[in-house]
């Protein structure tokens, strides 16, 4: 049996800017949550002026639509986590929503267990080597794709 987790209720091949003059397109700023983005994206604009920051802040992360597209979200999903951790206010934020239990859940607390910090260490050390090293298997991936898509073509 093979299911694909991949399938979505809505379909989107194109990502546009969130922010372009008055108008606010929704869309998913962090993999697979689409409510927090919504409730993320509405705090950026209550709280932000400048348009160019608030599109920063808000970079799409597209939803998949093949097995290889986990690759292009994580690297975007990371690209917005390492910016998102620059605005000590929005931090601030996100630690206090109940939408978010992947930044309460990533910060290190003094009553934390030593192998929960230890853990938390190591995973913050290995953050930016995993994000140096997704442009290299994105590359494996489309080398890979390409060759399916080849075998599948001449069959």
């Amino acid at each position: 049996m093979h299911i694909d987790c991949s399938a979505r209720a809505v379909p989107v091949t194109e990502t546009y800017d969130v922010f372009k003059g008055d108008t606010v397109v929704v869309q998913t700023v962090r993999t697979y949550q689409p409510v927090f983005s919504a409730a993320f994206i509405a705090h950026i604009k209550a709280n932000y002026d400048d348009e160019t920051i608030k599109n920063e802040l808000c970079q799409v992360v597209p939803i998949p639509n093949h097995d290889t597209d986990f690759l292009v979200g994580l690297v975007k999903q990371m690209q917005n986590q390492m910016r998102w951790s620059k605005e000590p206010v929005l931090r601030e934020w996100m630690i206090n929503n109940r939408l978010d239990g992947f930044t309460k859940l990533v910060r290190a607390s003094e009553d934390m267990p030593p192998e929960e910090l230890a853990i938390l260490k190591l995973l913050k050390e290995a953050g930016p080597k995993a994000a140096a090293n997704m442009p290299k298997l994105m590359s494996e991936i489309m080398q890979i794709t390409a060759a399916r898509q080849a075998k599948t073509a001449n069959a």
